[in-house]
Order: structure tokens, then C-alpha cells, then sequence
């Protein structure tokens, strides 16, 4: 395992996470959630040589696109941001440790989200660290313009291609509080008022 992870491969990287967690330097979830996010994507986009793709110079949002692409509606736009994320906090812990010869230290955190899903940790850059850019829910969801006519002229949304059901109903709440109601006109009375009166 010593030599294997010292490769600057997405190969290395899954030695490196094993490495991790068999020292007792990150948790099994996080390690496993970063070597399962890089082995759904390398797998989709290079299936016959996933393990051999180059660190150097690897651009993650480049491969985040072509998975999104290949995999169709398979994932939801938030599971690919949080793959990309991971993918990201492994490579920039992994080079740390090919640089510095020793991991980084890890922000330990709550081990789960709010939907279920694990949280991978992120490691704690010294200063001089490297750093992987964080992907941002527009960089990974393809987004549409809409201009949509009102009754007080026009609208432009831009949202995501793709919502769940949970979105379109908090966005379709936001929405429901914009709304007004017509006042209500007092109806014009039939005939005078003597013939009222009479």
C-alpha cells in the first residue's frame, strides 16, 4: 500500500484513503464517501482505465461535466455536488501528505447530514497549504433562462435544469407569497335610488 499511494493517480488516492483509515487518521464513512465519489465518476467517464487517470494538472469540473453527462438523470444535481466536493477534499488531502510526508490534520464535525447522508470531513490546510477549488451548485447544475410575461410585465427566473420535488415546493411557497388579491369592486347598483326607496 506504501509505494501505491504515493501515485499521483486516482489509484494512489483510493490507497491513500485505505491508508487513512487503517491508521486511524480519518473516519471509515469519510474515507469510503471520498473513495466511493471518485470511483463513480473516474468509473462513468474512463471505465477501462478509472484507476490510472493523472492528479497532475486534473481538472475535477471538467470530469464532473462529462459524468453528468454520461450518467443522464441517474444522479441528482445536489449528489454530484456532493461528489465533487469530496473528490476534491481527498485529492487536496492526498497531496498534502505526497508534499509534507504526513496527512493533514482533519476538521472533525457531526458524521451525518440532515438528509442521511454521510459528511466527509475536510482536511485543515496549514498555511502554504494547497488548495482545490470548492465546485459551485452553478459550475455542476445546468441552469435555464426563462422570461415569463405577468400582469405587471415580465419575469426572468434562471433556475436549475433539474429540481426535486422538495425544491419546486419550497420555490413554489416563496412564490406563494408574492401574491395579492384583486380587490374586490363594489358592484354598481341596479336602478335609483327613489326606485330603492319605493
Amino acid at each position: 500500500m506504501g509505494d501505491e499511494m504515493n501515485s499521483r493517480t486516482i489509484g494512489g488516492l483510493m490507497a491513500y484513503c485505505d491508508w487513512l483509515k487503517a491508521k486511524g487518521y480519518q473516519g471509515a464513512s469519510a474515507t469510503e464517501a471520498w473513495k466511493s465519489a471518485a470511483k463513480v465518476v473516474f468509473e462513468t467517464v474512463d471505465p477501462d482505465s478509472w484507476e490510472s487517470v493523472g492528479l497532475d494538472g486534473l481538472d475535477v469540473d471538467d470530469y464532473i461535466k462529462r459524468f453528468q453527462t454520461l450518467a443522464g438523470s441517474k444522479y441528482r444535481a445536489e449528489t454530484v455536488t456532493v461528489y465533487s466536493r469530496r473528490i476534491k477534499n481527498a485529492i487536496e488531502a492526498h497531496d498534502y501528505y505526497l508534499e509534507n510526508g504526513k496527512p493533514p490534520s482533519f476538521k472533525r464535525g457531526t458524521t451525518r447530514k440532515s438528509d442521511g447522508e454521510a459528511q466527509d470531513s475536510a482536511p485543515s490546510r496549514p498555511r502554504g497549504g494547497k488548495k482545490v477549488a470548492a465546485a459551485t451548485p452553478a459550475a455542476v447544475a445546468e441552469m435555464w433562462d426563462l422570461d415569463y410575461p405577468l400582469s405587471s410585465g415580465m419575469v426572468h427566473l434562471r433556475l436549475p435544469k433539474r429540481m426535486t420535488k422538495g425544491d419546486v415546493d419550497r420555490l413554489s411557497t416563496v412564490l406563494r407569497t408574492l401574491q395579492v388579491e384583486d380587490q374586490r369592486q363594489i358592484p354598481e347598483r341596479a336602478g335609483s335610488d327613489e326606485a330603492l326607496a319605493a
